[in-house]
């Protein structure tokens, strides 16, 4: 964690020190040794943060923090603060927070990719983090610390000697992009897709493709902007837009007949093209081809996952790297060793069963994808899929679930087992394309984990995915654990 002098912290936030009874320059020599916002994990000599919400307040703990050894405070109610200890007074201590990152993120000038989509960022932020690390010292978002107090502390999280931070980027709402941006001032900027996620809160696919474009506000030194370029909504918007805040593009695409339409309309300045792909049993084998004023150079890479949506994020990590003069190996390599989170695509071998766990979340557009890599993965297996609901869809939720049950069925599934409000309009959507496809409704998670239990046969591949608020990233364990019981207690019957 870096040291910041006191005189550092009321410049970055505006703030007015009180209780310091020191002269000016012992003000720009007394540090702070770390910076918390959380007293359980406090350290003698911090910063303590007092970050109020709608449901918390850290003011509460200031002396909880001072008897742990907090030296300095940050706070926007003095009322709080115990006798004689030197506190520093702002309006709002989130957005002080972010002055401070945004301040260090300045003083480190190292460079920043900031990654953002309605889906694919967390996938696409871990490639970039893979290929990248061998080469440069490397420091990226963990978990999904990816909003306004997350990414900040992400930037403070990070090493004075850091070559590269990556970013991810989330919103729920117009503008919260935008202040993000300007907090990590990156100088790429990454949108791995644009969807319906949060649609419920934005109105339309436009307002959140506009506001996803916001990450381009804070754009910094060669301005490089990458995106998918199979993303039709967002080219078109591209192609039209007039107030770039970028000064290169980099387009990723995996349609071969359309590249060098799409790359001359945009005036792309680097470009990967995706060249060929097979689908294996353990991943994903692809080649591509990468395109610049400076270089072309041809990538024969290997992916642990399986999917095309997993190889368009590939080729967005392939472009940052290639664009900052990464070696080709060093990047092949990077991909090839990418571990697979739980419930993000992993493949789980059973000597009966094979599972795809992809229930991490669920949208419209990821569980059409998912569908499709279940049929890439196991295309000649009897499909499967256990399917729960799709939040934050507002009006359009039932007709995104009808949609999803039409995808499913024209992805050749032989059984499907669904639960969730909208579970019926998926069943309508499997239904208008065939009424041969065995469909079960489920009341919840456990009702579901039993279908499956006595509905799976041997040689059977399960897809499992939903929102992560139906609980399904537990499914695939305890799906595994039920099958082996049920295989020892049978064995034992013999």
């Amino acid at each position: 964690m870096p040291k910041f002098t006191y005189e550092e912290i009321c410049k970055a936030t505006g703030g007015r020190i009180v209780n310091f009874d020191g002269s000016a320059t012992e003000l720009s020599v007394c540090c702070v040794e770390s910076i918390s916002t959380d007293t359980r994990t406090i350290e003698k000599g911090a910063l303590f943060i007092a970050l109020k919400g709608e449901r918390f307040n850290g003011h509460r703990f200031c002396q909880a923090a001072a008897d742990k050894g907090a030296t300095l405070f940050l706070v926007s109610e003095h009322l709080s603060m115990p006798a004689s200890i030197p506190f520093i007074l702002v309006a709002d201590t989130t957005v002080a927070l972010g002055d401070i990152a945004r301040f260090y993120r300045r003083r480190l000038g190292c460079k920043v990719i900031g990654v953002t989509g309605s889906v694919g960022k967390t996938s696409t932020r871990r490639m970039i983090e893979s290929v990248f690390e061998k080469s440069m010292k490397t420091y990226a978002t963990v978990a999904n610390n990816n909003n306004e107090i997350g990414l900040p502390l992400t930037i403070l999280s990070a090493p004075e000697d850091v070559e590269l931070i990556i970013l991810e980027m989330g919103m729920r709402l117009k503008g919260e992009i935008s202040y993000l941006t300007h907090i990590a001032l990156p100088d790429i900027a990454v949108i791995s897709h644009v969807g319906v996620a949060h649609i419920e809160r934005l109105g339309s696919k436009k307002a959140i493709l506009e506001a996803k474009l916001e990450i381009c506000e804070g754009l910094i030194n060669e301005k490089m902007l990458v995106i998918n370029g199979d993303d039709t909504m967002l080219t078109e918007y591209l192609f039209q837009f007039r107030h770039r805040s970028w000064s290169q593009l980099g387009v990723a695409v995996t349609n071969a007949s359309e590249e060098n339409e799409i790359l001359a309309a945009l005036s792309a300045n680097e470009s990967v093209k995706l060249c060929s792909v097979n689908y294996l049993e353990d991943g994903t084998d692809f080649t591509v081809d990468y395109r610049s004023s400076k270089d072309n150079q041809s990538l024969r890479c290997r992916l642990n996952v399986v999917g095309q949506h997993q190889v368009k994020n590939a080729l967005l990590a392939i472009l940052c790297a290639m664009h900052l003069q990464i070696p080709a190996a060093s990047i092949i390599d990077g991909l090839a060793r990418l571990s697979v989170l739980d419930g993000r695509g992993k493949l789980i071998k059973m000597d009966q069963y094979s599972i795809y766990d992809d229930a991490y979340n669920a949208g419209p557009e990821s569980m059409t994808a998912s569908f499709e890599s279940l049929k890439q993965w196991a295309p000649n297996a009897r499909r499967v899929a256990a399917i729960g609901g799709m939040l934050e869809l507002g009006d359009y939720a039932e007709a995104f679930h009808y949609e999803s049950g039409v995808a499913a069925a024209k992805s050749g599934l032989s059984l499907i087992v669904v639960c969730g409000p909208n579970k019926n309009a998926f069943l309508n959507g499997v239904l208008s394309v065939s009424e041969d496809i065995e469909v079960i409704l489920c009341e919840d998670k456990m009702d579901v984990l039993n279908v499956l239990a006595d509905s799976l046969k041997p040689g059977d591949a399960l897809l499992i995915k939903a929102s992560h608020s139906f609980g399904f990233d537990t499914l695939a364990k305890e799906l595994v654990d039920k099958l082996n019981e049920k295989n020892a207690e049978s064995e034992a019957g013999e």
